[in-house]
Formats: C-alpha cells, sequence, structure tokens
C-alpha cells in the first residue's frame, strides 16, 4: 500500500482519515462550508472534499493549519491514538516558516532589496 499522509505510515492511515472525516464533518455540521475550508487551508474545494470523504489524506503542513485554523481540541480529536503529537506536527510547521522566510530572503536579496 502506498502512502503519503500526514502521519507517513500505512498502518495508521486509515485510523487517521477515519478521525479527520468525523472532525471535518461536525465542523461542516455547526454551519462551515466546504468552501470555507478550503479557501482557509488554501487549497481547492475536490481537494477539501476528498479529505471529508476519507479518499485522500492531507500532507502534514495542510493538518496543521487545519489545527490553527479550529483549535487544539481538534488535533485531540483528529490524533489521539495515532502515534502522532501536536509537538511533531508543530516542528513540521516551523520547518516550512522557517523555509519561506529563507526563500523570501533570498528572493529579495536577487531582487537587490536585500534585508536591512
Amino acid at each position: 500500500m502506498s502512502y503519503n499522509g500526514a502521519l507517513g505510515t500505512s498502518n495508521t492511515s486509515g485510523l487517521f482519515a477515519q478521525r479527520l472525516a468525523q472532525a471535518l464533518r461536525r465542523r461542516l455540521e455547526s454551519g462551515l462550508t466546504l468552501e470555507q475550508l478550503a479557501n482557509a487551508l488554501g487549497v481547492s474545494k475536490p481537494t477539501a472534499w476528498s479529505w471529508l470523504n476519507g479518499v485522500n489524506e492531507p500532507k502534514g503542513r495542510h493538518v496543521v493549519s487545519m489545527i490553527a485554523f479550529f483549535d487544539a481540541s481538534f488535533a485531540n480529536e483528529i490524533l489521539d491514538g495515532t502515534g502522532a503529537t501536536v509537538v511533531k506536527l508543530a516542528d513540521t510547521r516551523k520547518a516550512y516558516e522557517k523555509a519561506a522566510q529563507e526563500y523570501a530572503s533570498a528572493l529579495l536579496t536577487a531582487a537587490g532589496g536585500g534585508a536591512d
């Protein structure tokens, strides 16, 4: 089984996908639309739909964005019993943010407007 989701292992993917879909459905039942979710996470509606229906799993950066968009209770809902932790996901987010800052700095330098 090929797997490239947020947790990285096929034996936890089914549990994670199920918990994620349930947690997302609860938020949609509370009034959030699929379009609002997709826009907030920077993905297409079909991508958000695939997570909602357990077709695909988001990558770690999208899980971190979901946790930031919702709250810590969302993290507990989807991660409990999967072996993943919010700390691991937060570390992933920090790595992405650092890479983005370095990339932006390199762009500014290349454009002749380096940081002061």
